[in-house]
C-alpha cells in the first residue's frame, strides 16, 4: 500500500472504533429512539 492510502486506512479504523465505542455505551431505551430524518429506530439506523 502507499503512504496515502495507510493514512486513510489509518483514520478509518479510527473512526470506526469511535463509533463502536459510542455505540457500546447506548442503553436498550436509546436503541429504540426513533430518528428525527429516518423516522427509523437508532437500531435500525446502525444496521443499514
Amino acid at each position: 500500500m502507499g503512504a496515502k492510502t495507510e493514512a486513510l486506512a489509518r483514520q478509518f479504523e479510527g473512526k470506526a472504533q469511535d463509533a463502536v465505542a459510542t455505540l457500546e455505551k447506548l442503553g436498550d431505551g436509546d436503541w429504540k429512539k426513533v430518528t428525527a430524518a429516518e423516522r427509523w429506530t437508532v437500531g435500525v439506523t446502525v444496521g443499514m
